[in-house]
Formats: C-alpha cells, structure tokens, sequence
C-alpha cells in the first residue's frame, strides 16, 4: 500500500495544497473560501490522479488526512454543502470512488497523532470525536452508494450490496491510542466509551496500532482494547520491533491478525534508517520482504521515498520467487 504521497507526481507539480488558519483568517471570508475550495478541489484531482497510478502496479492507498485543510478547525466554520464548488467536489468524489472499486484498490487513512480517543482531557476528546468524524465522513464519500453512483452497470452490479461505504474495516480508519499513563483498564473503559460516541462512518471503521513505545504493545492491544471492544489491532513491524511486549513477532502478528475476523488483515512496515541512534526514524526504502507467516494480509509501507520504496519492494518480491523457484 501506498502511503499518502506519491513522488513521481510531486515531481510534475501535483502536490496536495494546504491552507493555515492564519492564512483563512487574514482575508475575507468569501475570498478563503473561494481559496480553500479550490484547494479541496485540487487535492481530490491528486487523489483521483494517485488512484490510476495505483492499478498496474496493484497498490492499496492510504489517503492523506490533510485533503480538506480547515474542516474541522474550531473557528473556521466551514459547510460542505455551501462550498462555492459543491457540485464539483462531490463528483470528484464519486469519480474516486468508482475508479477505487473498478480496480480493486483498497482504501485506509490514519489521522494525527494528536487524535487520542482515550485523553482524560475532554477538550482532547471533544477534537479527536471531530477528527474522527470527519474521516468517518470523507472515507464514506469513497465508498460508492448507489444511490448516487453514476454508472448504470456499477449501480445494477452493487446490487443490494449497499456499496463499499459500508464495508467497515475493508476501508479502515487507523489510530494509536497515545495514552500510555495510568491503569490500562482505565484508560479502556475511557476508550470504549468515546468509541460509542463516534457517528457510524467512524466506529465501523476504526482500529488501533501497536505502539512502540509505551504499553501499547500487540498484547495489551489484544487483551483489552479488542476484547472489550472487538476493534481490531494493526500490526507494525518495526512498532513490535521496538517495543515486542515479551512476544516474538510471528506470535504478535498472528495474535493482531485474528483479531480481524474474516476481513483481511491491513498492517504495516518500515525498517529503521540507518546509521540512527534513534530506531524508530523510518528507512527510505526496504531492504527485506517481511514474512506474513502463512497469512493473507495487505501492507502499507510506510518508507519516505513513498512510491519509490514501493517499486524496490516488489523487485524484492520478485527476486525472492525467483530464488524459490530456482531451489
């Protein structure tokens, strides 16, 4: 799976724009306005743009969480539906979602760090119901529904499927808990309670990460967070590298995997750059293939040189088969 930018698309001046509140405030309202939607409309193109470069090479894509800068900022006000481009937005939307499902390319996000569901701040909790919201709401708008899907023939094949909008954890919405202070079963009570607030779109989707710090590890994950919940937990390699829990990491991972019920497993990998006394910075690229221990799963590689990391991944892969078929 791709992770939010694609380089080669950067290169050629695509790029997603942003705006800051400073920048909205400064001027006009009617004239940010005008501005940020065109920005919107922008990122959706890249988006849309990103998901054609997805399908020779078969990738999944993580969406980036800042395509609609300012939604959800508390000042700012901001009404989809009185957007001076409405119309436009929305049909990038739809475009994006039937090109996703044509292809087969699986969808996720991962909102901020700063997004914990579990805070004992209620100022905390109240922004990240937000966030969540908000990405609850912008995954559904790639999911087709066909009540409002445009081609004939996709609508007839949904059928009564209601659409991938539906699809819950097929398009899952990945966090960390960021709250390591305190009785975990404190913090898991706090956790299952903000969950139930979350809109529909939100709770279907959410599933929480091994950390690689704190006490977060796959286990606790497991043992409170998905048995009191049933949300199922992301498996990280390099995450379990830095903090195993007293667990192997094939014991982690099919620990993590099972906890995904018959939806297949979304995890992720990076290795550590090297030459760092830090090891969770991230490498530029792979220099191994992971082993998925006899499961099937998808994989966001999580590498700074993006779709770049992802082309030497597959000339791994390959020269792998080719050695297992030579032997």
């Amino acid at each position: 799976g791709l992770c939010c930018i694609h380089m080669g698309l950067q290169s050629r001046g695509l790029r997603f724009q942003t705006m800051t509140w400073k920048q909205f405030s400064s001027r006009p309202r009617k004239d940010s306005i005008e501005i940020l939607s065109k920005r919107y409309e922008n990122n959706l193109r890249v988006i849309l743009s990103i998901l054609r470069l997805c399908i020779v090479p078969d990738w999944n894509y993580r969406v980036s969480s800042d395509i609609f800068p300012l939604m959800t900022h508390p000042e700012s006000k901001i009404v989809w539906d009185e957007l001076p481009n409405v119309e436009t937005l929305n049909q990038l939307f739809r475009i994006c979602a039937e090109e996703a499902f044509f292809n087969g390319t699986r969808l996720s996000c991962h909102p901020d760090q700063f997004n914990v569901l579990a805070s004992e701040n209620d100022k905390a909790v109240e922004q990240t119901i937000t966030e969540l919201n908000h990405h609850g709401w912008f995954m559904s708008k790639l999911g087709l529904d066909p009540s409002t899907c445009q081609d004939p023939i996709l609508r007839k094949l949904l059928g009564d499927t209601k659409g991938l909008h539906n699809l819950g954890y097929v398009a899952p919405i990945n966090i960390h808990l960021n709250c390591s202070k305190g009785d975990p079963q404190d913090i898991t009570k706090r956790f299952k309670a903000n969950l139930d607030r979350l809109n529909d779109d939100a709770k279907k989707r959410l599933v929480v990460e091994v950390e690689d710090k704190g006490i977060w590890t796959a286990k606790m994950l497991v043992d409170h967070i998905h048995e009191v919940t049933g949300v199922p937990v992301t498996f990280d390699y390099l995450h379990h590298k830095c903090n195993p829990g007293g667990l192997t990491e094939e014991d982690a991972f099919k620990l993590c995997a099972k906890t995904w019920g018959d939806t297949t497993p979304l995890f992720h990998f990076s290795e550590t750059l090297p030459g760092q006394n830090n090891p969770r910075k991230h490498a530029d690229f792979p220099t191994f293939v992971p082993d998925d221990y006899g499961y099937n799963i998808d994989l966001d590689y999580e590498f700074k040189m993006k779709d770049q990391a992802l082309q030497k991944a597959q000339k791994l892969e390959e020269e792998l088969e080719s050695k297992s078929v030579s032997v």
